[in-house]
């Protein structure tokens, strides 16, 4: 019993780091959300002079997003799944490429509203 219960107790220490790599993610995916899509659209609705968007926040967002929550809600397989960051596996880089590329619809939908607000790009 003490066995299966140390061994129960290292499977968890051994998943910490990764959770708190996949929290680091959601937390910079959050803050990037916040600042490339979130707070441009409230400076808009807030009638400011100006707004600017990047895409490269857009499109960091989503990426940032679901590594954050495969390696926060699945630490074990993350790495089975997405490989090392060194060396991913194909499933990784089809992973990387999807929510990569979501985020030009993002950026797109958040360019959009603006100039639906008057704002020119």
């Amino acid at each position: 019993m003490y066995i299966e219960q140390q061994a129960k107790q290292s499977n968890a220490l051994s998943e910490l780091p990764v959770r708190g790599f996949g929290l680091l993610g959601l937390i910079c995916g959050a803050g990037i959300a916040y600042l490339s899509i979130v707070a441009p659209l409230l400076a808009a609705a807030r009638h400011a002079p100006s707004v600017s968007i990047t895409l490269k926040g857009a499109a960091i967002t989503p990426l940032a997003l679901a590594f954050g929550a495969v390696y926060t809600l699945l630490p074990n397989q993350a790495s089975a799944i997405l490989g090392h960051p060194q060396k991913p596996t194909k499933m990784g880089y089809v992973f990387a490429t999807v929510f990569g590329l979501l985020g030009i619809p993002v950026y797109l939908w958040v360019k959009g509203k603006l100039i639906q607000s008057g704002y020119v790009f």
